[in-house]
């Protein structure tokens, strides 16, 4: 018996010895991952504060390294990255993890149906056979919680450019219930409240799984067409933005000519690219300058940064190291005749970066009239450069940014976020339908003339 008690004992203090030497092992590497994180942060990061006091920041990486001198789970730790990089407010610096993409995959967490949140409301898509719920049914709650309850909650963990809510909402629109599974719910487990011809109904089911589609996808179709019985063209530029516009050569000879009354430009879902410059060259009146900048001469890459930027942005970063910063102007020319054409530029919480520079651009250099929803990018400046640091423990992928953009003569205004439509048109529920509200406005503007 006394042998018995005694290897008890010892099994007890051994299984406790045990765990607290892992505990121990678990909160060096991420004590380890957060202090690369930090210095990195600190040194390199050119939007640390733009909407951030030194004090806030300070605060919150107390409370990182406070939640992580526990033991943390994977997504526990994803959460606590995340949760800075909102608080930042910084919509280019991303954060990744392949590893918790493929936990998410094998844990079989996510439903068997996809979804779209547009207009603050949650629709299914698609659904398993298995499922006997219809497509273009609305989601009222997902175990217990209202659609607007946990679109609050996931806010708190996406990026943007300041105060920006459009880009948040943008990043939802196809991967909601993804981010759902990512921040709040891992057991893979789903009581679904939806409505079906005005009744409400409850599914329950469990996660499957299957492949997950690329986050933000944009639509990389280049679109260009001309419609004679309001005397238009519609432009839909590629993104990302290229240094040479395809049909721009075409919109300057109809300019030049005043052949063309009504020129419209769609950047809704543009997530930006290299430049503004040859767009707003062209359809901006006066002259407009805007600047790269770095925020110090940057080091060489140390060996937890991916070089994922462009050779152009490599570059710039790493010209001129002996200066205190390496700067770049760009700026047009004024025109010497101003446009005649209408302008009208299509805008949503997709259109960020350069994109977004060029929406603000032509708000204030040209006539442009601007319709839909505001954009997800800032107004006036932004950082930029996306290197991609990885973190050695955790394989979390976050983007440093360490050059500034200025765009110079956009004034300043109190709103902290992106550039704000003249006329806000919100886009259609039925996201089923080929109807485009937005569009459909600008072509009755026209048409009041």
């Amino acid at each position: 018996m006394k042998i018995a008690i005694l290897l008890l004992t010892y099994f007890f203090i051994f299984n406790s010895y045990s765990q607290r030497t892992k505990d121990s092992k678990q909160i060096k590497k991420q004590l380890k991952d957060f202090k690369i994180f930090k210095r990195e942060i600190n040194a390199n990061a050119a939007g640390l504060y733009f909407y951030n006091s030194k004090e806030e920041i300070s605060s919150r990486f107390d409370s990182i390294e406070k939640i992580l001198n526990t033991p943390q789970n994977e997504f526990e730790i994803y959460k606590v990255y995340a949760h800075f990089l909102s608080k930042m407010k910084c919509g280019h610096s991303q954060i990744f993890s392949d590893k918790i993409r493929e936990t998410i995959i094998d844990n079989k967490l996510l439903p068997p149906f996809k979804t779209i949140f547009i207009s603050n409301r949650l629709f299914i898509t698609d659904s398993k056979d298995t499922l006997s719920i219809p497509k273009n049914v609305e989601i009222i709650k997902i175990n217990n919680e209202s659609i607007d309850n946990l679109k609050a909650k996931l806010h708190e963990y996406l990026i943007s450019d300041g105060s920006n809510t459009t880009f948040k909402d943008y990043q939802l629109k196809s991967n909601f219930i993804y981010y759902y599974s990512l921040f709040i719910n891992q057991n893979g487990n789903y009581t679904i409240e939806y409505l079906q011809n005005n009744t409400l109904k409850v599914l329950t089911c469990k996660g499957i799984k299957h492949q997950l589609t690329k986050q933000n996808k944009r639509d990389n179709i280049e679109i260009y067409s001309t419609n004679s019985s309001n005397n238009s063209i519609y432009y839909k530029p590629i993104y990302p933005l290229k240094m040479k516009d395809k049909y721009l050569d075409s919109i300057n000879i109809l300019i030049s000519k005043q052949a063309i009354q009504n020129i419209i430009i769609d950047l809704r879902g543009n997530g930006g690219g290299k430049t503004q410059t040859n767009l707003a060259s062209a359809l901006c009146d006066s002259s407009i300058i805007y600047e790269l900048m770095t925020i110090h001469s940057y080091r060489k890459y140390n060996y937890h940064y991916k070089k994922r930027n462009s050779i152009f942005m490599r570059l710039l970063i790493n010209l001129n190291r002996r200066k205190k910063y390496y700067s770049r102007t760009f700026i047009t020319k004024e025109k010497e005749t101003k446009i005649s054409s209408q302008i009208y530029v299509l805008i949503d919480g997709g259109t960020f970066s350069a994109a977004s520079n060029l929406a603000s651009y032509l708000k204030h250099h040209s006539n442009a009239i601007l319709v839909g929803e505001e954009t997800g990018g800032n107004y006036k400046k932004c950082s930029t450069g996306l290197q991609s640091l990885k973190l050695p423990h955790s394989k979390i992928k976050i983007n440093i940014n360490s050059i500034i953009v200025n765009n110079y003569d956009i004034p300043q205004i109190e709103h902290k976020g992106g550039v704000l439509p003249d006329y806000p048109i919100s886009q259609s529920n039925n996201w089923n339908s080929n109807e485009d509200i937005q569009l459909q406005f600008i072509y009755d503007l026209i048409n009041q003339k």
